[in-house]
């Protein structure tokens, strides 16, 4: 399953996901169960100048790795900054907060969406 996840287009966006790219780079399980790389924002298939990150994972253990590994790079921000998650099929998640719920709902939908498909999740944001 290929994920994508990409800050808010503003004058900080690209330094949050280099920041966000070291942290998911660097975590060691994530790394030994995913493939995560920068890309170009028009190659991942949105539309904009910034690079976006890319990370493919399989089901199960490497979905949790990420989704612990994102939620312990957001508890690190003063003020956790809204990104936006999409997924096979086009569907998107934008996290505004770093709440549990937040959280949760980023993984029901990864172990929701079968690859090449859109998963459902409400309203598109959490």
């Amino acid at each position: 399953m290929r994920v994508v996840i990409a800050a808010p287009e503003h004058d900080d966006g690209q330094l949050l996901v280099d920041e966000l790219h070291t942290w998911l780079a660097g975590d060691a399980d994530l790394h030994r169960t995913a493939e995560i790389r920068r890309v170009a924002r028009d190659a991942a298939g949105t539309m904009g100048a910034l690079d976006v990150i890319e990370v493919v994972v399989g089901q199960g253990v490497a979905v949790l790795n990420l989704a612990m590994a994102y939620a312990s790079w957001r508890s690190t921000r003063p003020v956790p900054p809204a990104v936006t998650v999409t997924f096979p099929g086009g569907s998107a998640l934008t996290v505004t907060d770093d709440s549990p719920e937040a959280l949760e709902l980023i993984l029901a939908t990864l172990r929701a969406t079968p690859d090449g498909q859109e998963g459902t999740h409400g309203d598109g944001t959490a």
